[in-house]
């Protein structure tokens, strides 16, 4: 029986695996740690994080509480530093993501008598919560990964978007918890064991990826898209808030619904207070995007094409596409060295 994903369901979260997507991969990294107080640790995870987050750096820190931060700026350049809190700093939260219908839920929120102090996508998310608690994470359209403490309720959460674009991951071990979007800032604390795991390794060399919550250490997981996972009292759980919607039939207004969604998700990506680009390959994919960029930009936009100088090389595909959407066009050839 065939089964075809329903696309509705994917909305808020439409987004290919190629990384030619509107732009570069838009980066920040986020780090920390519960049940234990250590500045120079934080310090040290923060620094491992830097190639996410080269323009700025924050942290927020209790007795057991230890939040970071590293910043690439691409919304709010002046004041979206991070942490950010609400209006009587009750909840504090660490980001990295984009939040793509920011704007209409600040709208709504401010309507509501929230106060914002930025402009940033990121403290919608602190104010959405007061209204909504961790469920208002099913609002959100975008991509992100996220650290929401709640200082009143000491409750920690670590939020992962629904399809898992951005990463998040964590080492757990009796009432201790550490994060970080990426393995090595984990590493650094002394408790956390440097062991292979052997199904881990067999997976990626039979399928050439880790499925599931898996990574390379056997103590160190990947939080699962689509899921909450909540820290309080010394303990952890996870659970997921969002899952793909199958059908067993065939809509007729599947195509113009895709082609509705490709375009509005394009167009709510190109929020940004920095400069556009596109990866351009010359295929069907990164063509069709940038030609949608093209409708909804009236500045000139820029290209980016990289060769090998073989017989599969598609530089002068995707330098014709350049020419007929007229697109700032650079192309980069990698040769073998002898």
């Amino acid at each position: 029986m065939s089964y075809f994903l329903c696309l509705r369901g994917l909305y808020s979260s439409l987004h290919f695996t190629y990384s030619n997507i509107v732009t570069a991969d838009k980066m920040c990294g986020i780090c920390g740690f519960a049940g234990f107080s250590d500045r120079e640790l934080l310090d040290r995870m923060m620094k491992a994080l830097h190639h996410r987050g080269p323009d700025e750096e924050g942290s927020y820190e209790t007795s057991n509480i230890s939040l970071g931060h590293k910043r690439l700026s691409i919304i709010d350049l002046k004041t979206g530093s991070q942490p950010i809190f609400n209006e009587d700093r009750s909840i504090c939260i660490v980001f990295n993501g984009e939040i793509y219908n920011y704007k209409d839920l600040r709208k709504c929120l401010e309507n509501n008598g929230h106060r914002f102090y930025t402009q940033t996508d990121t403290e919608v998310i602190v104010h959405l919560f007061e209204e909504e608690g961790i469920g208002c994470v099913r609002k959100l359209n975008g991509e992100f990964a996220f650290c929401l403490f709640d200082i009143k309720k000491e409750s920690l959460f670590l939020v992962r978007d629904r399809l898992g674009i951005r990463p998040l991951y964590y080492w757990q071990k009796e009432d201790v918890l550490i994060f970080a979007s990426g393995i090595k800032p984990i590493l650094l604390h002394s408790g956390v064991s440097k062991d292979l795991d052997p199904s881990s390794l067999d997976a990626y060399l039979t399928l050439r990826y880790i499925p599931a919550d898996g990574t390379m250490f056997k103590e160190i997981k990947r939080l699962p898209p689509a899921s909450i996972l909540t820290f309080s009292s010394g303990k952890a759980k996870i659970d997921g808030y969002w899952k793909i919607e199958v059908l067993e039939e065939v809509r007729k207004d599947f195509l113009e619904e895709f082609s509705a969604l490709l375009e509005d998700s394009v167009r709510l990506r190109m929020v940004s207070d920095v400069p556009l680009s596109c990866f351009l390959s010359g295929g069907v994919d990164s063509s069709m995007i940038l030609s949608i960029m093209r409708k909804y930009s009236s500045l000139s936009l820029k290209t980016f094409s990289i060769g090998f100088g073989t017989d599969i090389d598609e530089t002068d595909a995707a330098r014709r596409v350049s020419e007929l959407l007229e697109t700032d066009h650079q192309e980069i050839i990698i040769e073998k060295q002898s």
